[in-house]
This record gives structure tokens, sequence and C-alpha cells, in this order.
């Protein structure tokens, strides 16, 4: 399975992003070929991007949101990779041939068919929960839809770390990543239970992790469900 959706330094781009990055967004229409089918097309690859922040659920932010994915025109394939292992090819193009993925591909975007696609293959549940969280980001403007992405990717990021040897560098900003999806859900029990107890841990302490936490545990009660930039962390200290 190809590694692109890890989370890999994420505490560093969140740091990172607090300001805005110098590059312009640099798009470039490249081609590319399905495949599964085999058809050939075209999308704007992006090279690089200028931000002006990052929200808590790690969205960028900026004029022209995340990265798009490239999606077949012809078989609604999602091209997260063109070489593909051979077993993997194969339950790709059964799964989506079958009826239900094409009445998916026609009323939900790229990252949520990559999710279903990573399901099919029994994909990293990180990996699997980053791209319902990146669908999340596409379905804003539908409440029901947003809120349905969300569960989906808190449930797999819980599942990815219940285990002994997910407790690595990722772990600290992974749970801090829960514990605002369980905000976004309205879960504000599970949401202070999470933030108080990594509050208690020094991967917490004396960072930007802390900042988060203090600012999170301020949303909590007030019972705020809605997005938010990390800018807005030292508005809310003043």
């Amino acid at each position: 399975m190809n590694t692109i959706f890890r989370c890999v330094g994420i505490l560093v781009i969140c740091f990172a992003l607090q300001i805005p990055t110098a590059s312009a967004t640099l798009e470039i229409e490249v081609d590319i070929t399905c495949p599964l089918c085999g058809a050939e097309s075209s999308y704007p690859k992006r090279f690089s991007q200028f931000r002006t922040g990052m929200r808590l659920d790690l969205k960028p932010l900026g004029p022209k949101g995340p990265p798009p994915l490239p999606v077949c025109p012809s078989c609604h394939f999602v091209i997260y990779e063109e070489n593909l292992p051979e077993a993997e090819k194969q339950i790709f193009s059964k799964y989506v041939r079958s009826e239900d993925y094409q009445r998916l591909s026609k009323d939900w975007p790229s990252y949520y068919l990559l999710a279903k696609l990573f399901e099919q293959v029994k994909g990293e549940d990180v990996s699997i929960a980053n791209a319902y969280l990146k669908a999340s980001w596409q379905v804003e403007d539908d409440p029901e839809r947003c809120r349905h992405c969300l569960h989906k990717s808190l449930e797999y990021l819980d599942r990815y770390l219940i285990y002994p040897g997910t407790y690595n560098e990722e772990w600290p900003t992974l749970q801090a990543l829960a514990g605002e999806l369980e905000r976004r859900l309205g879960e504000f029990v599970r949401a202070k239970n999470r933030f108080m107890m990594l509050s208690r841990m020094p991967q917490f302490q004396g960072n930007i992790l802390e900042e988060i936490v203090r600012f999170q545990l301020k949303l909590i009660e007030a019972k705020d469900k809605e997005p938010h930039a990390l800018f807005e962390m030292e508005q809310s200290d003043k």
C-alpha cells in the first residue's frame, strides 16, 4: 500500500503552517493513465501551494484548498498510484465495476472514494482515517456528510491508536487529532477526558501540543463544535 497518506512529520508541519508559506501555488496539467482500465486523462498536479495557516484538524488554509486527486473519467477509479501490485489491481477492478462503487462515484468526492478503496484491500487504519478526514474537508458544506466522514476518520484513528506498536513519534499528534474529531462531533466528555490525559504527559508539555490542548479544553468548555485555525490559539490567550 502506498504510504503517501501517512502522517509522518505532522507536528513539524503544524508548527510551520502557523505563518504563511512563501511559495506561490503552482499547478501543472499532467497526463495520467488509469492502472485499471487504461484510460488516459490529465489533471492539475500541485507542486507547491501558498498557505496562510492550518486548522486543528490539519486542513491547510489558503486560496486553493487541499490538493486534488485524479479520478479516471472512464471507470472513476481514484488514481492515487499508477503502478499497483497485481493483487490489489484485481481487487480494485472488481470493486470499481460494482454498482455500489459507481453509485458512490456519482455522489461522493475523491477522498471518500479513496477511503472505500483502501477498505477493500484492508489498508492501514491510519491511511483510511486520513482519507476520510480529507473527505470531510471536501464536503464541509454538507453537515450530515461531513459528520459521517469525521466519524469514520475517528473510528479508524482510534483503531490504529489502541495498538502498542503505534506509540511512536506520530502518536502525540494523532492523539491530538483524535481529540479534535471528538470535539467536532460534539463528544465533549470523551474529548475532555482525552485532552486531560494528554496534558499530564511529557510529550504535551513545553511545546505547541501543550498550547493545542489548552485551546481545545477552552473550546470544549464552551461546547464549541466548529473548526478552528491554529492562529486562533494566540488570540484566545489575550
